[in-house]
């Protein structure tokens, strides 16, 4: 039994017709003809009946295309796994902003330690790690959690302090801890809707019962407040992503870890085996970079 002749089976299913097959198979009408006569033979089963519209299935037919595929579909993927085992690139999406959370140059160690393969290095933002890793356009991606257990393996890399950037003469200057409740009354000033923090945060916020005031969003949170000309605003950030560029005439001051904080999490799509090239490059990084921060 050949596989290609499922194929060949379910394109016939899909015209009604040999010929039209073949145009789509860029073989003779003949050939499809001998191919479904084979798999007749093989079954003992006739899996079409001519009409004036054209070909239909029979009985058999229909119990065949049910099979025919799902073993299609099982062999597409047996050669796309079969073909990563030879794979000489591996392709690593990161979220925005990583290098500077680690300060180690995690593409020339892994690039150092693998001379035999090439490893492509893609910043974006979260949402589009995860589409990308999903989608299987990247191998692998450090992106910030939560992460859907459904679609992703996960390890989580490293958690940080979620942090309020309150200016001076704030009613809330001088507090050494801003609970979630605590910034309802105020208008925040949010990491980008790019970043799964920001809908993070905001969901957080609902479940403490208020719906957050935003004044606007910003890649850089703490460049945009500098130029806020409104005083009430606070801005809400990663600790670990300011803690060297606090704003002048700005406090930084920590929101508790158990209502919200920031995690980076190394991903893969839960429904394809990893090459082995890629499985060394994620347990690298898994050494490299696996650490607490809170």
């Amino acid at each position: 039994m050949n596989p290609t002749s499922f194929l060949y089976f379910l394109t016939v299913c899909k015209t009604c017709s040999f010929s039209k097959a073949a145009e789509l198979l860029y073989i003779s009408p003949q050939g499809v003809s001998k191919a479904i006569k084979k798999l007749e033979d093989e079954f003992q089963c006739t899996f079409f009946i001519r009409t004036p519209e054209g070909l239909i299935l029979t009985p058999s037919g229909e119990i065949l295309k049910k099979y025919a595929e799902k073993i299609t579909e099982e062999y597409a993927l047996l050669n796309k796994e079969l073909s990563d085992l030879n794979k000489k690139e591996v392709i690593l999406g990161t979220t925005l902003g990583v290098y500077q959370v680690f300060n180690i140059p995690l593409l020339n160690i892994i690039q150092k330690k693998y001379p035999d393969f090439s490893i492509s290095y893609i910043e974006s933002w979260d949402l589009q790690c995860e589409e990308n890793v999903y989608d299987h356009i990247y191998d692998l991606a450090l992106t910030s959690g939560p992460v859907d257990a459904v679609k992703f393996n996960s390890d989580i890399l490293h958690t940080s302090a979620v942090c309020a950037l309150v200016p001076d003469g704030h009613p809330l200057y001088g507090k050494p801890l801003i609970r979630l409740d605590d910034l309802r009354p105020y208008p925040l000033m949010l990491i980008s809707r790019q970043f799964r923090i920001f809908h993070y945060f905001c969901e957080r916020c609902r479940l403490h019962g208020f719906e957050p005031m935003i004044y606007d969003t910003a890649v850089m949170v703490e460049n945009m407040i500098r130029v806020c000309p409104d005083q009430e605003v606070i801005g809400i950030a990663i600790d670990s992503f300011i803690e060297d560029r606090q704003p002048d005439n700005y406090r930084i001051v920590p929101l508790p870890a158990e209502e919200v904080h920031w995690e980076l999490a190394l991903i893969s799509a839960k429904d394809h085996s990893l090459s082995p090239q890629v499985r060394q490059v994620r347990d690298t990084i898994l050494n490299l970079l696996r650490y607490p921060k809170l």
